[in-house]
């Protein structure tokens, strides 16, 4: 954690720089209320981007293999003088090609001084306000403590840092949450039995909770999964870890039982890693 303060305050705020510093249920609301308002031009624009750069190694192949650029290339097509395979594959590419870096230059002139005063602080000032606890009217720089936009904009690129960093696979097995030993099962549950019956049931039921857009069923499927060793699986111990996991579970173990999830089924793969970080903040990773 990065330690700051306000403007006219002694007051120390802690910024999160890495998954482990981002308790699950904080990211979790982040990803279901505030990423959804990431400003649409910035999303439009990482999405061309891509575009650019996956057609750009193509463009430079037919360019170095003709001898001339990408217009001229187009030219040749139109009058005929092209070779058929060119003519078949590279106005597709070209045309998408040009189109998104057309859309670009677009949206870089509507993107001035007065949309980022109007548009991307406020989103800064909310991540930011979300993940350090500081007042949004702080951040927005409103009141006797307040925040410079400098110091915004550089504790927004902290987080985001952190958010951008992508866990590794552990293959984590025991964790340690609230001074107590959790522990993943060794494959998922076989309903082999009346509470292997109830526990597998209560998983599908966390499971579809979160694919109908729920970010923060990840804790009940966790919760299923989850136990103090030993333990074994009941209604009242699924509530008390539940609670327990919503309080004091960070963002880096739930990735691991994502992972977890991934390596006894590709279905629950997609769905608990697509609906953490990858689902949730694609637009910010761009």
């Amino acid at each position: 954690m990065m330690l700051f303060k306000l403007e006219n305050s002694t007051e120390r705020y802690e910024c999160p720089e890495r998954w482990e510093d981002i308790p699950a249920s904080k990211f979790l609301h982040y990803a279901q209320h505030i990423a959804p308002t990431f400003p649409q031009a910035l999303q439009s624009m990482a999405e061309h981007h891509a575009t650019i750069a996956k057609h750009e190694p193509e463009i430079r192949r037919y360019e170095k293999k003709h001898g001339t650029d990408a217009a001229q290339i187009m030219d040749m097509i139109r009058n005929g003088s092209a070779p058929k395979k060119t003519a078949a594959y590279f106005p597709e590419i070209y045309n998408e090609y040009a189109a998104a870096q057309q859309r670009v230059k677009q949206l870089e002139k509507s993107m001035g001084i007065g949309w980022y005063a109007k548009t991307y602080l406020p989103y800064m000032a909310a991540t930011v306000s979300h993940f350090t606890g500081v007042p949004i009217e702080s951040c927005n720089g409103i009141g006797e403590r307040f925040m410079l936009v400098g110091t915004l904009e550089y504790l927004f690129e902290v987080i985001m840092k952190a958010l951008r960093t992508e866990p590794k696979d552990e293959a984590k097995q025991v964790f340690d949450i609230a001074g107590e030993r959790y522990t993943l099962p060794d494959g998922l549950m076989k309903r082999s039995t009346l509470i292997e019956f109830a526990e597998a049931a209560q998983f599908e039921e966390a499971m579809q909770t979160v694919k109908n857009g729920e970010y923060l069923a990840l804790l009940d499927v966790a919760a299923v999964l989850l136990r103090p060793q030993v333990v074994p699986y009941s209604e009242e111990q699924y509530e008390q870890g539940r609670k327990v996991l919503e309080a004091h579970m960070n963002m880096y173990d739930l990735y691991q039982v994502g992972f977890f999830l991934g390596r006894q089924s590709e279905r629950y793969a997609n769905a608990i890693l697509n609906y953490t970080l990858v689902g949730a903040t694609r637009a910010i990773n761009d």
